[in-house]
C-alpha cells in the first residue's frame, strides 16, 4: 500500500506482460546457441520429368512431369531468398566501452547460413577455397575472390554412419555482417553455380536417365535419414536450425521408412489397425510383435535417438514435403485382378513430425498440384523461370516465415496459479519439448530448446481441494466475486545471447452462477 501511494508500482502490477534480462543462476550453459541456418534439399535431375513420366506410371509424379527441375530450382531460389532476408535483418547487439560508460558501439550480430545437397546414396557439401594448395580461407588475408575456387565434399557412407564431413565455419557463411559483403557474395555463388555441380558431379547419372524412357530404380531412392543426422551432427557444437526439404520419405540408408500400407488395403476396414498407420514408429508399444517387420524396430530406435540428440544439442529440426499426388499402382494384387490407381505416395508423416516436434521444430506438407488449385509451370515453352511459379513463392513464404520468426533457444515455461486452481497436465500428453518434474507438489516444467512466435502451449486446469480463496469478501453485499490468477513465465535466450524471461499475469473472475459465465464470453 505504501509503495502504491508513493506512485512507486513495479512494472509487474501494472501491465499484464513484462519482460526482464537475467543472469547467474539463469545462465545454465557457458555458450549460447548460434543464430544458424542450415538445409538440406533432395536433388532431382533435370529432364526426366520429375520422378516418372509424367503419365501416371508406377512411382511416377502425376503432374511434376513437365516441372523439370521437380523443386530443385525452386528450393535453391526461395533459400537465397531467405538469406536475403536474414541479411537485411540481422539483429543488432550493444557493445559498452570499458573506457567510457556512455560509449556504446552497435554491432551486427552473426547469422550464418549454409546449403548441401543429398541425392541417390551421397550427401554433397558445397564450399569455397583458395585456388593455392590450402584448404580454408584466411579472413585476414584481403585477396581477390576471383582467385577462389569451389569444391564440394562428399559422404557416401549413408548405409552405417553417416556424419558431416566440414568444420561449420567452412561451409556456412556469415551473410549477418552487413559492413563486410565477402561471405554473402560467397553464398551467393554457391546457390548459382550449385546446379552446375550436380551436373557434373552426376554426369554419367543423368545422362542415362535422360536416355532411357523409364526412371532408374537408384533415383527413387532417397537417403533423407542420413541428411538428418548430417545437420544433427553440424549444430551439435552451436546449436541452430535445421530444414530438410524432401519430395518423399526417406526410404533409403539409415533412418528408412517402410510403406507400411503397402498391399495392406484391409488396414482402414478396423478402428485399431488404421491406428497403428498413424502412429509413430517412434511410440509403437511392442512393435515386433505389432507389424512383425525389423525395419519398423531400427527405423523407431533411429528416429527416437535423433530426436534426444537435438534436444540434447539445443538443434530444431524442420521437414519441409513438396510433392504431387501420386498415382501408383497396386502391385501386391494378382495378375488376375485389375490394378487400381492409388493417388498418393505413403510419406509416414506421423514418425517425421513425431521427430519435429521432439526437436521443437516444424512438420510442412506443401501439396502441389492442379487439383490443389496451383498451376505448375516450367517447362522450355513457357520460358518461365522456376522462381516465378507458385509453388516456388509457396516454397518461399514457408522458409521466411521459419526463419525470420522472433525466437528464442533453451526455453523453460512455467505456469503457477493461485489457490483454488491447479495444472493437471499438458495438452497434448506429449507436447513440444520435455516435461520436467511430477506436478505433484507444484506445476511441471516445459522445456524446449526452440520456440518462436508461432509456437502454442496448452495446459488442462482443475480445481484444487479447498476450493478458490476468497479475498474480496465476495459474501458481502456490494461485493465483488473472487479472482483467479495465472501466471506464466518464459525463460528463453535471444539469438544475440541475452538471457530473458518473460511473465505473463491473467487474472479472471469467477462465478458461482454457470450463465454469467455464458454472459461474459
Amino acid at each position: 500500500e505504501e509503495y502504491i501511494a508513493n506512485g512507486t508500482v513495479d512494472m509487474a502490477t501494472r501491465c499484464g506482460t513484462v519482460e526482464y534480462e537475467v543472469g547467474g543462476a539463469y545462465c545454465v550453459r557457458d555458450r549460447p546457441v548460434e543464430n544458424v541456418h542450415l538445409y538440406g534439399v533432395e536433388y532431382a535431375p533435370f529432364g526426366c520429368g520429375g520422378l516418372g513420366d509424367g503419365n501416371g506410371g508406377e512411382n511416377g509424379h502425376r503432374h511434376h512431369g513437365t516441372l523439370q527441375s521437380h523443386g530443385w530450382k525452386e528450393s535453391l531460389g526461395a533459400i537465397l531468398e531467405v538469406g536475403r532476408c536474414l541479411r537485411k535483418t540481422a539483429p543488432v547487439k550493444e557493445v559498452f566501452e570499458k573506457d567510457s560508460a556512455a560509449s556504446v558501439t552497435t554491432t551486427s550480430s552473426p547469422v550464418k547460413i549454409g546449403v548441401f545437397a543429398f541425392c541417390l546414396d551421397m550427401l554433397v557439401f558445397p564450399y569455397v577455397k583458395r585456388r593455392k594448395d590450402s584448404d580454408h580461407l584466411n579472413e585476414d588475408s584481403h585477396h581477390d575472390l576471383d582467385d577462389e575456387e569451389i569444391a564440394v565434399a562428399i559422404v557416401s557412407d549413408i548405409m552405417e554412419d553417416p556424419f558431416c564431413p566440414l568444420p561449420l565455419d567452412m561451409w556456412t557463411y556469415d551473410i549477418g555482417n552487413r559492413s563486410n559483403d565477402r561471405d554473402w557474395k560467397r553464398f551467393c555463388r554457391i546457390i548459382d553455380s550449385f546446379s552446375g555441380l550436380m551436373e557434373e558431379l552426376l554426369g554419367d547419372s543423368l545422362r542415362s536417365v535422360s536416355s532411357s524412357s523409364e526412371m532408374p530404380a537408384k533415383w527413387m531412392r532417397n537417403c533423407g535419414g542420413a541428411a538428418l543426422v548430417a545437420l544433427s551432427d553440424a549444430l551439435k557444437d552451436s546449436g541452430g536450425r535445421a530444414t530438410l526439404i524432401t519430395t518423399r520419405r526417406p526410404n533409403y540408408g539409415v533412418g528408412a521408412l517402410r510403406d507400411r500400407e503397402a498391399g495392406q488395403q484391409s488396414h482402414y476396414l478396423r478402428k485399431e489397425c488404421e491406428q497403428r498407420l498413424i502412429t509413430p514408429v517412434q511410440r509403437v508399444p511392442n512393435i515386433s510383435a505389432i507389424s512383425g517387420n525389423d525395419k519398423d524396430i531400427v527405423a523407431g530406435q533411429f528416429y527416437r535417438k535423433l530426436g534426444e540428440e537435438c534436444a540434447k544439442y539445443r538443434v530444431s529440426l524442420d521437414i519441409v514435403v513438396t510433392n504431387a499426388v501420386l498415382s501408383m499402382p497396386v502391385s501386391s494384387m494378382g495378375s488376375g485382378q485389375s490394378q487400381r490407381p492409388n493417388m498418393r505416395e505413403y510419406l509416414d508423416v506421423a514418425t517425421l513430425s513425431e521427430l519435429c516436434r521432439a526437436t521443437c521444430g516444424k512438420f510442412k506438407w506443401l501439396r502441389v498440384g492442379n487439383e490443389c488449385g496451383i498451376a505448375i509451370r516450367g517447362d522450355d515453352s513457357d520460358r518461365l523461370s522456376a522462381n516465378d511459379s507458385f509453388t516456388a513463392e509457396q516454397l518461399r513464404e514457408e522458409l521466411k516465415r521459419s526463419a525470420l520468426a522472433y525466437s528464442g533457444s533453451d526455453v523453460v515455461f512455467k505456469l503457477r496459479c493461485s489457490h483454488g486452481v491447479q495444472v493437471k497436465s499438458y495438452s497434448p500428453s506429449l507436447p513440444l519439448g520435455n516435461i520436467i518434474g511430477d506436478g505433484i507438489v507444484d506445476s511441471a516444467e516445459l522445456e524446449m530448446s526452440h520456440m518462436d512466435s508461432s509456437s502454442t502451449i496448452a495446459v488442462l486446469l482443475e480445481h484444487k481441494v479447498g476450493g478458490v480463496v476468497d479475498t474480496r469478501e465476495s459474501g458481502k453485499r456490494g461485493s465483488e466475486p473472487p479472482l483467479v490468477f495465472f501466471q506464466s513465465a518464459v525463460l528463453y535466450t535471444t539469438m544475440t545471447g541475452r538471457r530473458r524471461v518473460r511473465v505473463s499475469t491473467l487474472g479472471l473472475v469467477t462465478s458461482k452462477v454457470p450463465a454469467d459465465v455464458f454472459r461474459s464470453a
